[in-house]
């Protein structure tokens, strides 16, 4: 089962290039078959079925668990990143959550967002891709454009890709932009780069200053004593996580509207007025969250849960029928947004030694 013609491709290759479903299935099933193969550019079969689009196959290579997904092919150019340089946002999705390095560079030191910034558009068999609508909302961008290049760019950004990491000709992903408006936008909610190796983003917010300087990595490196923006000396280190915060914005977004229909259905006098303050105070709960690493996020969450026992107490002025069903209801969903703005922030204080 496992010849190899001139270019040192065996049946597997050839049949995952082409997409024959049925004809893959068999080869896997058989048991010498080699799964992870390379033809002599260094490819395997799952690079011949991102390459050729075949999605289908992907999904079927991406179950077999001898399915090794993370090899550098030719130009050391793994599967999800071929994936990326094909604009396919299906096989993108399913390579992410399978693991996939999302940092993962080739021969050029292009990183994904590199590659993914020089296409003009994406397409996919995948059904609706809501993270996509965040990112274009985030850029006050259409739904039109959803697909565009730089949402695409954003919405690797959420998994973890690098904006700052320099190629071999030193240049970064930003740099690749050229919407000048569009950029200043993108620049909004990323974490600044460290401002030690310019690489990372800074992670350390160092106290009592609060600035956000340097990444972990460096700030473990240099062990300085003093802020490197204002030399004041540091009395302790807030640590935040690395990007990979959609779930968290999909969670608590969704606790957020599930809160204001609760309200809506109280049907308090001039409830709209309070409602327009809860809105507000959810805005600013959502901008928060979009830029995860950002601190005083509490103070958010004990000003909504204010307003909404505001809301309580003129609702039962009112004396609406089964009101107390509806206060429950509320206040469960307050501190369950409460939970998930302390999940949110969590922190650790590091003393230097």
């Amino acid at each position: 089962v496992n010849p190899r013609n001139e270019y040192g491709q065996t049946p597997l290759h050839r049949a995952c290039w082409w997409g024959h479903l049925h004809i893959v299935e068999i080869l896997l099933g058989h048991n010498g078959i080699d799964a992870n193969v390379v033809d002599k550019y260094g490819d395997t079969p799952l690079h011949e079925a991102v390459r050729g689009q075949r999605y289908d196959t992907v999904l079927k290579m991406l179950n077999k668990d001898s399915v090794k997904f993370d090899m550098e092919g030719n130009h050391k150019m793994t599967p999800f990143l071929q994936a990326v340089e094909w604009g396919h946002l299906g096989v993108i999705k399913t390579l992410l959550a399978k693991g996939a390095k999302v940092n993962a560079v080739n021969d050029e030191g292009n990183n994904c967002l590199h590659l993914a910034l020089q296409k003009d558009a994406f397409h996919s068999e995948e059904e609706h891709i809501a993270l996509l609508d965040k990112c274009a909302f985030k850029l006050s961008l259409t739904q039109g454009n959803r697909t565009c290049s730089t949402v695409v760019a954003t919405y690797l950004f959420h998994f973890g890709a690098n904006f700052y990491h320099p190629n071999g000709k030193n240049v970064i992903p930003l740099d690749l932009i050229q919407d000048r408006n569009l950029k200043e936008k993108l620049k909004t909610f990323l974490p600044p780069p460290c401002t030690y190796c310019q690489v990372m983003y800074a992670s350390s917010e160092f106290k009592p200053c609060e600035h956000i300087a340097l990444c972990r990595d460096c700030y473990i490196r240099i062990k300085g004593e003093s802020c490197p923006t204002c030399h004041q000396p540091i009395s302790g280190v807030r640590e935040f996580e690395a990007p990979k915060f959609e779930d968290r914005c999909v969670q608590t977004e969704a606790i957020c509207q599930e809160l204001g229909a609760a309200s809506q259905a109280i049907g308090a006098p001039k409830c709209e007025d309070r409602c327009v303050q809860t809105e507000a105070n959810m805005s600013g709960i959502r901008g928060c969250i979009s830029g995860n690493w950002a601190p005083k996020f509490e103070d958010r969450c004990v000003q909504t849960e204010a307003t909404c026992q505001e809301l309580g107490a003129a609702s039962q002025a009112i004396g609406a029928p089964k009101f107390e069903d509806r206060c429950v209801q509320t206040e469960a969903t307050c501190q369950e947004l409460g939970a998930a703005s302390q999940a949110i922030g969590e922190y650790k204080i590091i003393v230097p030694n």
